[in-house]
C-alpha cells in the first residue's frame, strides 16, 4: 500500500474500521516487533570523517550503552590512522586516540598503538573487541600498547580511560606498587571491568622482592585518581575466623553500586584437598563470605550442600545470582540468588517449567545465568518432555517467582518456514527483560553444526531474526542503494568464556562487562561475508503492532492481517499478518495492532483514532473466530 492515504474496499475492513472510529477496545498483550538496522563501519567504505579518500580496511567487534552510542577499533587505508578508536552516535562518531595518540603523563615520546586486544592476557578470540568496555556516560576503558624510545617488553601494556580530560592511565605494565613493596611491578593484566559510576576494576600479577606464586595475583579498583586493593593472594580469607587464606580467584564482576561479586578457592586444613571454594559479595572494603563449599545449601532438602560453585552474576544494585553443584555426588548444579543478606533457592534439577503447551521438568542448568537491573533472571536449561520422552534445552527468564518461557529448542524460525532452532549458545538479558541468543539452526536451508542465527525478543517475549549465515544482508544504509553480502560468520563481544578468568561477557545490565546488547532492545554485531569482507551492523527491535515496518501502526497493519485472515502462513512472516509467530493469522495477530494503533510516526497527517470497546464484543462473530 502507498504512503498515500486510502482504503481497500471490502465488508470486513468496513466492519473493523467502523468500529475503529467509534469505540475504544482493552484487548489482550501486544505481539511481533519489526527490526531496523544501520551499518556502523564497512570494509571497502569510506570514513568522511577522515576524508573522501580513506576507506576502512578492518573492524573490531562494537560494544554499545544504553545511550545508544557504539564504540569500536577500526584499520584504514591512511598512513596515519592505521588503528583508531572511535565512540559516539553512528551518524556523528569521534574518533578518541589513533596510532600517534601521546599518553598524558607518560611522556612525551610515549604513543599508542591501538592494536591492544590480543596482547593482553589471555590470547583468545575475544581480542577482536579490544577490551573495548563502553559505559553509560560515554566513556570507554580499553587495553592499548606504548610504543616509543622508553617503551621495551616489560613496560609496553596499559589499561586506560577516556573522560572530559582526554586519556587517563588506569594501570600499566612495569608500575611500581609500593604497598606490596618498594621494587614490586606490575607483569601481567587482565581486561578492564568498566561501570557508569567510572570505576575500573583490573586484575593483575606482580613480581619482585617477597613475591611468588601464592601472593602475585590482585584485585584492585581504579577511581580516576588511585588504585585500591580490594583482594590479594595470600592475604586473610574475607570474613573467616579460621585463618584460611585466599588462594586462587576468578569469576569477578563489579556492578554500578560498587558492589563485586567474587569467586575464590581459600585454603582449609580441615578439607581433604587441602582447600575449598567460596563466594564473596558486597562493597569492596567489607566483603562478605555469601557461600562456602559444604555450607548447608538453602531451598533444597535436607543434607544438601553446597559443592562446588560454578558461575556467578552481579547486577546494579548489588544482587547475585550464582549456581553451584549441591553435593558431593551430583554432576548437576542449582541456581540461587543472594540479595540484602539473604539466599533464596531459584530453580533446581526436577523443578516443574511453566508455560509451554504442557508442563516440563527441569533437568539440568547450563552455563551462566545473567540477572538484570530489575532482578530478573535469565538462564539456559535443558529440560525433559514426558510426553514425548525427550529433551530441549531452552532459555527461561525467573521473574521474582515466576518462570516465563523465552525460546526452545526445535522452535520454528520466526520468518524462515523451513527452519527451526538446534541449540542456544550465547545469550544476553537487558534492564528491560528483552533477551537476544545465538542459536545453531535446522532445516531445509541450513546445516546443523555450521549455521548461526542472530536473535531478540520484543518487548513481549516474541524472538524476531536479526540474522542468520548463508542469508544476505544489505551493508548499505542508503535506501537507493542496495548492496547485499552473504553471511558466512555472526560475532558479538561475549561470546567467549576466559580460559583463566572464567569471565563470561554475557552481561544483565550495567556489571562492567562490555556489552552487545542494550536496554533498549538495540544490539550491535560484527558479521563476515563470503567474499572476505565484514562489517559492524546495529540492529533495532521496533514497536509491537508494526507489520511492514514502515515505524507506524495503522490502516496499512490492519490490513495486512485482515488480507491473510484465518490462514496458514509462513512462522512469523509479519508481511502475512503472523506476529504471533505461531504460523496462523487470528486474534493475536490482530491483538497486536489494535493495542498499538497511532504508535509511531504517521506516514501522512490523517490520524485513526484508537480502536474500541465495541470491537471486543464483535470479535465473537463468526469471520474473526480463531480455528481450533
Amino acid at each position: 500500500m502507498s504512503a498515500v492515504f486510502r482504503i481497500r474496499i471490502h465488508s470486513v475492513t468496513c466492519i473493523i474500521l467502523s468500529l475503529v472510529l467509534l469505540v475504544n477496545v482493552a484487548t489482550t498483550q501486544p505481539c511481533g516487533a519489526a527490526v531496523s538496522y544501520q551499518t556502523i563501519s564497512m570494509v571497502g567504505y569510506p570514513v568522511p570523517e577522515i576524508g573522501p579518500y580513506t576507506t576502512v580496511l578492518g573492524v573490531s567487534l562494537p560494544v554499545i550503552n544504553n545511550a545508544g552510542e557504539v564504540a569500536y577499533v577500526i584499520s584504514t587505508s591512511s598512513w596515519n590512522q592505521t588503528n583508531s578508536l572511535w565512540a559516539g552516535d553512528i551518524e556523528s562518531p569521534e574518533m578518541i586516540a589513533n596510532f600517534y595518540s601521546e599518553v598524558p603523563g607518560e611522556g612525551s615520546d610515549v604513543y599508542l598503538s591501538i592494536s591492544g586486544g590480543n596482547n593482553f592476557s589471555p590470547a583468545d578470540s575475544r581480542w577482536r573487541s579490544y577490551n573495548l568496555v563502553l559505559n553509560d556516560q560515554g566513556s570507554i576503558s580499553f587495553g592499548a600498547l606504548y610504543y616509543g624510545t622508553s617503551i621495551v617488553g616489560t613496560n609496553d601494556q596499559a589499561i586506560l580511560t577516556t573522560g572530559a580530560d582526554g586519556l587517563d592511565k588506569v594501570i600499566r605494565d612495569g608500575d611500581l606498587v609500593p604497598e606490596f613493596g618498594s621494587d614490586v611491578v606490575v607483569e601481567k593484566i587482565y581486561a578492564p571491568l568498566f561501570t557508569n559510576s567510572g570505576q575500573t576494576l583490573v586484575q593483575y600479577q606482580v613480581s619482585g622482592t617477597g613475591i611468588d606464586t601464592t601472593n602475585d595475583w590482585a584485585i584492585s579498583i581504579y577511581d580516576g585518581s588511585s588504585l585500591q586493593t580490594v583482594l590479594r593472594r595470600g592475604q586473610d580469607a574475607p570474613d573467616t575466623s579460621d585463618g584460611s587464606t585466599i588462594l586462587v580467584f576468578s569469576h569477578v564482576q563489579i556492578g554500578d553500586s560498587g558492589q563485586v561479586i567474587i569467586r575464590a578457592s581459600m585454603s582449609d586444613p580441615d578439607s581433604l584437598s587441602g582447600y575449598t571454594f567460596g563466594l564473596w559479595a558486597g562493597q569492596p572494603s567489607s566483603l562478605k563470605l555469601i557461600a562456602r563449599q559444604g555450607d548447608p545449601a538453602p531451598g533444597l532438602d535436607a543434607g544438601g550442600v553446597f559443592a562446588y560453585f560454578r558461575d556467578v552474576a552481579i547486577n546494579s544494585t548489588g544482587s547475585v545470582v550464582f549456581t553451584s553443584e549441591y553435593d558431593q555426588s551430583s554432576p548437576y548444579e542449582a541456581m540461587w540468588q543472594y540479595e540484602n543478606g539473604s539466599t533464596r533457592l531459584v530453580a533446581e534439577p526436577g523443578d516443574i517449567l511453566p508455560g509451554l503447551v504442557r508442563d516440563v521438568e527441569l533437568v539440568r542448568i547450563i552455563g551462566n545465568p545473567v540477572i538484570n537491573q530489575a532482578g530478573q533472571i535469565a538462564f539456559k536449561c535443558s529440560f525433559y518432555d514426558p510426553q514425548v520422552d525427550y529433551s530441549y534445552v531452552g532459555i527461561w527468564i525467573e521473574d521474582h517467582g515466576e518462570l516465563i518461557p523465552i525460546i526452545q529448542t526445535s522452535r520454528r524460525i520466526p520468518g524462515v518456514e523451513e527452519g527451526s532452532l538446534h541449540y542456544m549458545r550465547q545469550f544476553y538479558l537487558n534492564g528491560a527483560g528483552q533477551v537476544a541468543f545465538v542459536s545453531s539452526l535446522d532445516g531445509v536451508d541450513f546445516t546443523i553444526g555450521e549455521d548461526t542465527g542472530l536473535f531478540v525478543t520484543d518487548r513481549n517475549g516474541l524472538p524476531q531474526l536479526i540474522t542468520a549465515t548463508g542469508m544476505l544482508f544489505d551493508v548499505n544504509d542508503d535506501p537507493l542503494i542496495e548492496d547485499l553480502r552473504t553471511v558466512s560468520e555472526i560475532e558479538l563481544v561475549g561470546q567467549e568464556t576466559d580460559p583463566e578468568t572464567g569471565r563470561r561477557n554475557n552481561a544483565g545490565d550495567n556489571t562492567g562487562l562490555p556489552r552487545a546488547f542494550n536496554d533498549n532492545g538495540q544490539i550491535v554485531f560484527h558479521l563476515t561475508f563470503t567474499d572476505g569482507t565484514e562489517g559492524i551492523f546495529l540492529a533495532s527491535v521496533s514497536i509491537p503492532g508494526d507489520l511492514n515496518s514502515d515505524g507506524y501502526v495503522g490502516l496499512d497493519d490492519l490490513d495486512i492481517v485482515l488480507d491473510h485472515w484465518n490462514q496458514d502462513v509462513a512462522y512469523g512472516d509479519a508481511l502475512a499478518g503472523d506476529y504471533s509467530g505461531d504460523g496462523f493469522v487470528g486474534l493475536d495477530d490482530l491483538d497486536a495492532v489494535l493495542n498499538n494503533w497511532n504508535s509511531g510516526t504517521p506516514p501522512v497527517a490523517d490520524v485513526i483514532p484508537e480502536p474500541g470497546v465495541g470491537l471486543v464484543m464483535l470479535v465473537g462473530i463468526p469471520w474473526v473466530m480463531r480455528r481450533k
